[in-house]
């Protein structure tokens, strides 16, 4: 499918913010005499680059592009989503203890790690959990890619899925959750949807009660939350979990698949 970056971009605040400041500057150099057409330049160019730095981290702004941040709510149902896996070490245990609850989850693996850990990548599927794309590589200079090197870099990921499960992922998750203006144009060339994130508790490295308690006190019905089984310590990561699946439990919440919590939508 041919990349096609205005039309796909011609709807986003980014494509709307850079129109906007663009007949600001060009405004106030025509418009203003002297020093008074630099200041009002670079007040509109300042508001452009703040706005534009805002929506590269914060994913939830759907600066460049559409994302989803939660499930349709009204059936008690949390998607709890795993990023950075698959670890030998700590998803073999998350999945022991998903399996004993009865509890489904969604796990954003990066492709190349994936590739060394093809046994671990089968069971998190036929143990009913769903399986996102979380690029091949993981790196920060994914998000510095335009165009046909970004594409490349996600199909790539994309056909190891494939090669491994015999069919690729429909949801994605950029890495460190950055955003950029062509990140909307290869999803809709690649048929990927983008997941992000309604609750993140900043589990790396922080004790289980405390990731525990910052996720039972914040997410609700249709909520999706954002933990981490790559690199993650497995006793640590599985009380935490365990923590979460038991409080929600009782409060007759459900925990699924990001197919079954947005099949509805």
């Amino acid at each position: 499918m041919r990349y096609n970056y205005r039309q796909v971009q011609r709807m986003t605040p980014f494509y709307y913010t850079t129109i906007a400041a663009a007949a600001g500057i060009a405004g106030a150099a025509f418009f203003l005499p002297g020093q008074a057409a630099w200041l009002g330049a670079g007040i509109p160019l300042f508001a452009w680059l703040a706005l534009t730095a805002a929506g590269v981290f914060i994913m939830r702004l759907n600066y460049f592009c559409a994302s989803i941040r939660r499930g349709k709510a009204g059936k008690k149902r949390i998607a709890l989503t795993f990023d950075d896996g698959p670890d030998p070490a700590a998803t073999p245990a998350l999945l022991d203890l998903l399996k004993a609850r009865g509890a489904r989850a969604t796990f954003f693996c990066v492709a190349g790690r994936a590739k060394e850990q093809a046994g671990l990548l089968r069971r998190i599927k036929e143990e009913g959990h769903t399986l996102g794309n979380h690029s091949y590589a993981h790196s920060w200079l994914t998000n510095f890619l335009a165009g046909r090197p970004l594409r490349a870099e996600i199909l790539r990921a994309q056909q190891m899925f494939k090669d491994i499960l015999g069919e690729a992922p429909k949801y994605y998750r950029s890495p460190m959750g950055l955003t950029n203006p062509h990140l909307g144009p290869v999803l809709k060339t690649t048929g990927l949807k983008l997941v992000g994130w309604d609750i993140r508790p900043f589990d790396r490295g922080i004790p289980a009660k405390t990731t525990a308690a910052r996720i039972n006190g914040a997410a609700v019905d249709g909520s999706i939350v954002l933990l981490h089984d790559g690199g993650a310590d497995p006793e640590n990561l599985s009380v935490a979990v365990s923590g979460i699946i038991g409080h929600f439990t009782a409060l007759g919440y459900s925990f699924v698949n990001l197919d079954e919590l947005l099949g509805d939508i």
